[in-house]
């Protein structure tokens, strides 16, 4: 699975760079991915009420990923984001976590 999903990561760095150029403004991949959200939490809305849309929402948390390799592409690189990411991971599966008021969850300081 990691072999295919470094193989994606690579084409679509590569559609990203020969469509908008090597030289991307990060804060306006920013811009994408705060729309890419919105148009996300209007798919998860409609299926809170009742709405069988799966594939949209599919399609929405696709562009995330897209745009997340794209940032990851143009900062870290793709094993270095690898090696960061599970530290990450295991950071979490460490710390004390806690509800809150609103349904979330955030992890205690200690």
């Amino acid at each position: 699975m990691e072999e295919k999903f470094k193989k994606l990561y690579t084409k679509n760095l590569n559609w990203s760079i020969d469509t908008f150029g090597s030289s991307q403004n990060i804060l306006k991949l920013l811009l994408k991915f705060k729309e890419e959200v919105k148009e996300l939490e209007i798919e998860l809305v409609r299926k809170a009420n009742g709405a069988k849309n799966l594939t949209e929402i599919s399609n929405e948390i696709a562009d995330l990923m897209i745009l997340l390799q794209q940032f990851v592409g143009f900062t870290t690189g793709y094993d270095t984001f690898l090696e960061i990411l599970e530290r990450k991971i295991d950071n979490n599966i460490n710390r004390k976590w806690e509800l809150q008021p609103d349904g979330t969850w955030k992890h205690i300081k200690e």
